[in-house]
């Protein structure tokens, strides 16, 4: 199963555990900026060692068809991840469907690079992998994510109430999709 993918500018790769260093600095220079739209970190998640077991997990899981987890290097500087796109809660047999999820650096906004990642990552999804449904939930708060989803091309289908617990309460989340534009 191929690990690596490449865009214009991008390379999109699986890693594995042997990238825990450059993973772990890449969550730690974007902590304040990530940290308001997910879930509360365990103490440890800012260890190698924790950032190895879950590119170990997500690796597996990758093999496994299960989840797929993608960090994003530029070209020209591919020992760098830049980003992350990742669908999970992968559901095969009648569904074919997954969720969305992707976060850029901050010093990497506003260049294109997690628009370009994010669209060829899909279309990946679609045609290699076979899905038929992305969706994306994404805190109704974070108004530049909500502009971005739909920049990418995904459409509006409502509010899911109470949706995800995010440092220390419940917050509701958009709910958008995207389906396949390529036949069975």
């Amino acid at each position: 199963m191929f690990t690596e993918f490449s865009t214009d500018r991008l390379i999109l790769k699986v890693l594995d555990p042997n990238w825990a260093p450059e993973v772990l600095e890449f969550y730690i220079n974007n902590r304040d900026f990530f940290e308001p739209w997910e879930p509360d970190r365990d103490k440890l998640f800012y260890t190698i060692d924790y950032q190895g077991k879950m590119l170990y997990y997500d690796y597996l899981a990758y093999e496994k068809g299960a989840q797929i987890r993608f960090y994003i290097f530029l070209k020209n500087n591919p020992h760098k991840p830049i980003g992350t796109v990742s669908f999970h809660n992968i559901v095969h047999g009648i569904f074919q469907s997954c969720t969305l999820g992707y976060k850029i650096d901050h010093n990497y906004t506003r260049n294109g690079y997690c628009l370009e990642a994010v669209q060829y990552a899909c279309m990946l999804v679609f045609t290699k992998f076979k899905l038929h449904r992305i969706e994306a939930l994404i805190h109704t708060k974070n108004l530049p994510s909500l502009l971005f989803i739909e920049k990418a091309g995904f459409n509006r289908e409502g509010v899911r109430a109470s949706y995800a617990k995010l440092n220390g309460s419940w917050h509701d989340h958009a709910c958008y999709s995207l389906i396949t534009p390529y036949p069975d």
